[in-house]
Parts: C-alpha cells; structure tokens; sequence
C-alpha cells in the first residue's frame, strides 16, 4: 500500500514551513499566488490527503458522529440511517456506523470505542436485552467524557440524555381501538419482545383498549407456543378474529402459519402490525400498519444531536415524540356495513 506524505513532508520537499504549505492549501490571503500554485501541484502530484482529524482536534472537535443500531436488516433501522448520513453531511459532519445484533456485551464495546475514536456525539438505538434489563451504566457514563447522547425509537427512561421516538403505549392504543372501529371484537395481542421497556409499554396500551372496548385481554407470548397449534386453536373456536402483532418478524410467520391453515386474511382474520417496512406493502394480503416514521427520526435525532454539540439548545433534555399514523392496507377490513 503506497504511504501518503505528510504536510510536514511536503513542507520539506518545498523548503517551506508547515505553516506557509498549511496556509497555502486553505488558500490564505497570506501567501502569494506563485507558492500557492507551487503548493497544490505538488499535493496533487504526490495525493496529499488531509488530515481532517487532526484539524479538527486543534479546534477540540472532530466533526464526526457515532450511530450504533441494532442491525441493518430490519427495513425501518437501515431508512432511519440513510436519513442520518443525508442529514449529517447536510450539516458537515461525518459518521461512524456500528451494529450491535443486539448484544448488550457488543453495545458496551462500540460504545468504547466510539469514545476512543474522539467523536463529539452519539445516536444509538439499545439493544432489547438491555431494556429487558436496564444494564445502561455505560451510556450514562458518557456525560464524564462530555460526549452528548441521542436515543432514538427505543426509549430508555433510565438514561439522562436527548430522545426520538414515539409514544408505544398510545399508539398500542389506538391501532386496537382502530381494529375495535372495523368491528373487531376479539382482539388478541401477539409479543415477540415481551419484557421489554417497549413490549411493556406496547401491552400497557392495548390492555387500555381492550378495557376501554370492555373485551377480553389476550396476550400471546410468541417464544412460549407453538404458533400453528395456538393459532388453529384461536381461530378454529373463533376465540378471536384479529391480531395486533409487535415486531415484522412476527407478522411474517403469523401470516404464513394462519394461510398455511387455510384460513384468509382478512375474511377470517384481520390483522394490524408494528412495522411499516417493505415486507408489509408486498406481502399478500398487505399488512395494515403503523407508520413510525424512521426518517423523520432519524433526521430529527440528528439535528437535536449537532445543535446539542454546538451549543444551540437549552440545558434542558428533549424528549420529542412523533405522531403517527396507520397506513391500512388489505389485511383488514370493514366488518360493520356502511351506513
């Protein structure tokens, strides 16, 4: 691999300081036309790069930002970091993208090295297990190294800093009273991330429904059955006839079991899902939705993040909420007539 030369290098190749090759390439008013012409075709003939890190310590920043997410499968995780790298080059900054699949050990690591590596902020994303068990200790300890922090979709309550994300409970709420308004009645809630802080807020708001609709409360632990069995046996005694699944994995296998049963979507079963990704639009039936909106989180965790950096916000912590809204599709249907 070829070595790139040093200013200091290209100084001495010159015979000139490193202050006037410096200057030179920042085209100061300083230097006169000649060296600068002399200065840049000698960078460009021997590829001088830069060195933007260095500059931007001396000014005690490094223009870089640090994103830790889950994984880039899921459809809502890889919009929500196209939107930050658009909005961060935006606003002249550059970032450092690191995946945890959702271990807390890996989270803790790339947490450390993100700090090693200087950067001015982070936006993350925890991993489940960690609102499982409320491990944080080290994102809270990122206010010793006066790195600000954004946390964004899931929200930990735990933890001091800036948050993007949406109000789970409502919303919980207000998909299972869309289904009641269809003419769902028995309405029964599928968790694939029970024992979460989001699984519980999501539970804790489709229980209001379901006691505001005066149903019967239905919570279907989605590790702890066998899915087929469970579902041959809820709809075949027509138990329920709708479902409010919490994760796109779930939603996927819940409609591939219940067709596999021969029974339809919607005729014999509505069915409403978290996750507006890609798999909810081309799936046949098409899944009804909620629309979390990753772009506008991600765009909007940003800025909180770059203004929290410059000193543009007041000392007071932000937790913005967005609202949402559900995007119906052919999974279901109006089982009322029309007056």
């Amino acid at each position: 691999m070829e070595t790139r030369i040093t200013l200091k290098e290209l100084a001495a190749s010159l015979n000139l300081s490193v202050s006037t090759v410096s200057k030179s390439l920042n085209d100061s008013t300083e230097i006169s036309p000649i060296t600068k012409r002399r200065v840049t075709e000698l960078a460009t003939l021997k590829r001088y790069v830069p060195n933007n890190m260095a500059q931007n310590l001396r000014g005690k920043k490094t223009k870089t930002l640090g994103i830790i997410i889950p994984n880039i499968f899921s459809d809502f995780f890889a919009e929500a970091l196209s939107s930050m790298e658009e909005q961060s080059d935006k606003r002249g900054y550059n970032i450092i993208i690191s995946f945890t699949n959702d271990s807390l050990e890996k989270e803790i690591e790339c947490i450390n090295k993100l700090i090693h590596r200087r950067v001015d902020g982070i936006i993350i994303s925890p991993t489940l297990t960690e609102s499982q068990f409320g491990s944080s200790t080290h994102l809270n300890k990122l206010s010793e190294y006066n790195i600000p922090l954004v946390l964004f979709d899931r929200i930990l309550d735990n933890v001091a800093c800036d948050k993007v994300g949406l109000n789970e409970s409502l919303l919980a709420e207000e998909a299972t009273l869309d289904l009641c308004k269809l003419g769902c009645k028995k309405i029964a809630y599928f968790s694939n991330i029970s024992n979460t802080s989001i699984g519980n807020q999501r539970i804790s708001g489709y229980s209001d429904a379901i006691k505001k609709i005066k149903g019967k409360k239905q919570i279907i632990n989605f590790h702890k059955i066998d899915l087929k069995i469970s579902l041959k046996h809820l709809i075949g005694t027509n138990s329920i006839d709708s479902i409010l699944a919490d994760d796109g994995l779930s939603s996927i296998l819940i409609v591939k079991s219940i067709l596999e049963l021969g029974y339809r979507i919607p005729e014999d079963i509505s069915m409403l899902n978290f996750s507006n990704g890609i798999f909810s639009h081309y799936l046949s039936p098409s899944l009804t939705a909620i629309d979390s909106k990753p772009i506008e989180q991600g765009k909007i965790a940003v800025d909180i993040l770059i203004d929290r950096i410059e000193d543009r916000l007041s000392p007071e912590l932000l937790d913005f909420r967005l609202e949402v809204s559900l995007v119906h599709r052919e999974s279901t249907r109006r089982l009322v007539p029309s007056i």
